[in-house]
C-alpha cells in the first residue's frame, strides 16, 4: 500500500524530469537564435517586405543611388574585366564611374548574385524592349516615381532552362540594371537550382532604389 508520502514524491519525480526537459528545451532554443545571429525570415527576404531593423544601405561609389537590402546578403564587386585582356588599360575611377556590384543571397545557390549595373548605352528601357521575344515577358510601369521596365526572361531550350528576372529605371538621363537568376537547369554542367526563395529580397532591392 502507497502512503501519503511516496505519493508526494512520485509526483516530485515527475515534476523534476518535466523541469530538466524544460530548461533543456530552453537552452537548446537559446543556441539556435545565437547560432542564427537572431536573424528573422524577413533578414532573408523571405517575406519580400523586410524591415528596417533588417536592412542595411548600400550607396554608389559614384553617387548616383542608393538601396537597401537584407543585412545578411553579402555585397561585393566583379572582378574588373581588362578589355580583350589588355592590362594597359586603367581600371575607371569609381567615384565617378558607377561601379557593378553584386548582391549575394545568404540562403541559395552558392555566387548566385543580384547584379547592378548602370549606363544608358546598354541598360536603358530601350535596350531591354529590343530584346523581347517568345522567351520574354515584359512590364512597363512606375517604382517610386521613375520609369521602369520588368523583363522575365524564362528560356527553354533544348540543353538548359533558365529564368532571369530584370528590371531597369531611368531617371534624369540615368539608367540602372538589376538582374537575378531565380532557377537553372543544365544537366551537362550539372547546374541545377531554384533560389525562388530570394525573388522577395530582390524585389525589395528593386523598391528601394533612389537615385540621388
Amino acid at each position: 500500500m502507497k502512503t501519503p508520502g511516496s505519493a508526494q514524491r512520485g509526483f516530485g519525480a515527475i515534476e523534476g524530469v518535466l523541469i530538466v526537459v524544460l530548461v533543456a528545451l530552453l537552452g537548446f532554443a537559446a543556441w539556435y537564435v545565437i547560432k542564427a545571429g537572431g536573424k528573422t525570415k524577413d533578414d532573408y527576404g523571405a517575406s519580400g517586405s523586410p524591415s528596417s531593423l533588417a536592412t542595411q544601405k548600400y550607396t554608389d561609389t559614384a553617387k548616383l543611388y542608393s538601396l537597401s537590402y537584407p543585412v545578411v546578403w553579402k555585397v561585393s564587386y566583379p572582378a574588373y574585366a581588362k578589355d580583350g585582356g589588355d592590362a594597359d588599360i586603367a581600371e575607371p575611377d569609381w567615384t565617378k564611374t558607377s561601379r557593378p556590384v553584386t548582391i549575394t543571397p545568404a540562403i541559395g545557390q552558392k555566387d548566385n548574385s543580384v547584379l547592378i549595373q548602370t549606363g544608358c548605352e546598354a541598360f536603358s528601357i530601350a535596350k531591354v524592349k529590343a530584346r523581347a521575344d517568345k522567351f520574354h515577358t515584359q512590364t512597363e510601369a512606375t517604382i517610386s516615381g521613375y520609369r521602369t521596365i520588368h523583363d522575365e526572361l524564362n528560356f527553354k531550350g533544348d540543353a538548359e532552362t533558365y529564368l532571369d528576372d530584370t528590371y531597369a529605371l531611368e531617371h534624369d538621363g540615368h539608367c540602372i540594371y538589376l538582374t537575378y537568376r531565380v532557377r537553372h537547369h543544365h544537366p551537362m554542367s550539372g547546374t541545377d537550382f531554384d533560389d525562388s526563395k530570394n525573388r522577395p529580397g530582390f524585389e525589395a532591392i528593386v523598391q528601394s532604389i533612389r537615385f540621388l
